[in-house]
């Protein structure tokens, strides 16, 4: 399954400079 997070919940966790993109999405167990 994926999950799609937005910049903000992404940088909290794995802060990377990265948000000029609108999401990412992970692969989850």
């Amino acid at each position: 399954n994926y999950i799609s997070i937005t910049p903000l919940q992404y940088n909290l966790t794995y802060p990377t400079g990265l948000d000029s993109l609108s999401k990412w999405e992970f692969q989850l167990p």
